[in-house]
């Protein structure tokens, strides 16, 4: 693993983006592992709201504040998004990283696909 200013570990990443972003994404670019760590930074909110949805099922809890845009009834429907949040947010994240990653050369954008993906 590359020599970094926060020793190099994903957690490192991840705390010192609240502290310094620009600093941490530059360091971060240079790392060969900056894919695997942007897998992982999806992967966290990812997780967490699939457990925030399936704590929300197993409560019988249902969405009381807005109208599900889904045709899923709407007692089953934290039911649904436990299986559903993740792979849209790893869909979503890769769907991104290739219009930006497509579009940039318009704005005379640098980089990879996968430094793109590691920005996001």
């Amino acid at each position: 693993m590359e020599s970094t200013p926060y020793g190099g570990p994903f957690l490192s990443y991840y705390l010192w983006y609240f502290a310094k972003p620009g600093q941490t994404f530059r360091s971060l670019l240079k790392d060969r592992l900056r894919v695997r760590f942007a897998v992982f930074a999806v992967l966290i909110p990812a997780i967490g709201y699939a457990v925030m949805y399936l704590c929300g099922w197993r409560a019988g809890g249902a969405p009381s504040s807005f109208t599900p845009w889904l045709a899923i009834p709407i007692e089953q429907y934290f039911k649904y998004d436990v299986f559903i949040v993740a792979p849209s947010m790893i869909l979503c994240w890769v769907l991104t990283s290739g219009v930006m990653q497509l579009l940039s050369p318009l704005f005379s954008g640098p980089g990879s696909f996968e430094d793109t993906a590691t920005a996001l």
